[in-house]
């Protein structure tokens, strides 16, 4: 009985199974992620190199964005070369930086590199990094490329999940705030290359990309953990996460001496409710007093956006997804462009 029942189960299940992947590679595309390798020389993930593809969002995507990651494992137009015959600018982030949410040519970095033809703009852009391992992204650009000039791309999540205490993962550096504080570099990827292997399922792109659909799971699972423990969380790790903060802000700046400028995203949701309810962001308020007690150079993109969204009342981010849409990158490269033209490149 049971090996009949697993006779006619299996082969429905591959059918059905197969059935999906028709649909999602034909009728409603699934999102295509590049393949990410782990730099063991620099102990960082990027992508692999010299890969091409197209992103989207949501159930039924209405748009795909086209990415291209370069022959150095980076989602930009460009290729980067070690040797340097230009000025050179390097724009480090999340996410953000990554941009497979808008066009590869409608990134921020991109739209610099427009506007400064006569200079390189090199971004290293790898989701879900923190303020952490941008200093170990740092290390690495500053022997291979040598920037003239760094910019930093700084978000929401990027203070927390810094501290090792909060993030055990083998994928970024985080930072012990121990007595004797000490980077903690990852040996490996693991879990990268297990997403790496189900990327080539469609029907895991969509579902887990398109629908964001284990990311909803886990965080119905974990809700009232999480809601309970947040504040106490909050209570307890915010002066180490200062510390931490304050570290890494050093550390960076050990490298990058004062050729550097923090760009800090804005409180979107409070702005485009003129306030109204919405938590405030108390790790991003620590982190820009820290960058004024120790005269570090930063945008604060609550100043950009509060008054381009009082003047034309165009969000910057889709309703699908809070990443910077087109606009919220253009509107990001215009004050940045404004910063270089006047402190950088006067």
């Amino acid at each position: 009985m049971f090996k009949k029942i697993i006779l006619l189960t299996v082969p429905t299940f591959l059918l059905f199974f197969l059935l999906l992947e028709i649909l999602f590679n034909i009728f409603i595309p699934a999102s295509e992620l590049p393949d990410v390798v782990f730099d063991n020389k620099y102990k960082l993930i990027k992508f692999d190199k010299n890969q091409s593809g197209n992103y989207s969002i949501g159930k039924f995507p209405k748009e795909k964005f086209k990415w291209k990651i370069n022959n150095e494992g980076w989602n930009n137009e460009k290729n980067y070369y070690e040797n340097k015959t230009k000025y050179r600018i390097a724009v480090i982030g999340d996410s953000y930086v990554e941009a497979l949410q808008v066009n590869v040519n409608e990134s921020f970095p991109s739209l610099l590199q427009r506007n400064f033809p006569d200079q390189d703009i090199y971004s290293f852009g790898i989701s879900g990094s923190p303020l952490s391992n941008y200093y170990q992204m740092i290390k690495y650009i500053s022997k291979k490329f040598n920037p003239d000039f760094y910019i930093v791309n700084v978000v929401g999540n990027d203070y927390d999940e810094s501290l090792y205490s909060l993030r055990k993962r083998d994928v970024f550096t985080t930072l012990k705030t121990d007595e004797n504080p000490v980077f903690i570099t990852p040996d490996g990827s693991s879990q990268k290359r297990l997403i790496n292997i189900l990327n080539n399922s469609s029907t895991f792109r969509y579902f887990y990309h398109n629908l964001v659909f284990f990311h909803k799971l886990k965080n119905i699972i974990l809700e009232k953990n999480s809601n309970r423990n947040n504040l106490l969380r909050d209570q307890n790790y915010r002066e180490e996460i200062k510390k931490g903060i304050s570290i890494i802000i050093d550390s960076i700046s050990t490298i990058t001496k004062n050729n550097l400028l923090f760009v800090v995203d804005g409180n979107r949701h409070k702005i485009y409710n003129n306030g109204i309810r919405v938590k405030e962001n108390f790790y991003k308020k620590d982190f820009i007093s820290i960058l004024r007690n120790k005269s570090k150079k930063f945008i604060d993109l609550d100043t950009t956006f509060s008054a381009n969204y009082n003047q034309y009342s165009i969000k910057f981010n889709s309703e699908l997804d809070y990443h910077w849409n087109s606009y919220g990158h253009s509107t990001v490269a215009k004050e940045i462009n404004n910063y270089i033209n006047e402190k950088v490149l006067k």
